[in-house]
């Protein structure tokens, strides 16, 4: 349990960290919704990602993928950033967490 939420909270703040760089860098509307989608996306695909790779064995790439869609959808539909922004967010936000697992565990 303590690794999950070591992973959880990494997962986090490497994510907000992100987003708010790049949501700053390509002047996004609506920033502070971008921010809480990014938190409360995360409290749902993480878990839902963890579970479904250690419980059931889905191999990581397609859960990666699967990931990166949930939360670009995300990104454009709730909090109503461009179509190019929305991309940009998740596709970052994600290869950076990403990389920062693979080094730290």
């Amino acid at each position: 349990m303590l690794f999950y939420l070591q992973t959880l909270l990494l997962t986090l703040g490497i994510e907000l960290v992100v987003i708010a760089i790049v949501t700053r860098c390509l002047s996004v509307k609506n920033a502070q919704a971008v921010l809480s989608t990014c938190v409360c996306i995360n409290l749902l695909t993480h878990p839902l990602a963890f579970l479904t790779y250690h419980w059931i064995g889905v191999p990581f790439v397609a859960l990666e993928l699967a990931v990166f869609v949930i939360e670009f959808c995300a990104y454009r539909f709730i909090a109503r950033a461009s179509l190019m922004d929305a991309f940009a967010l998740s596709a970052t936000s994600n290869l950076v967490s990403l990389l920062a697992g693979l080094i730290l565990f």
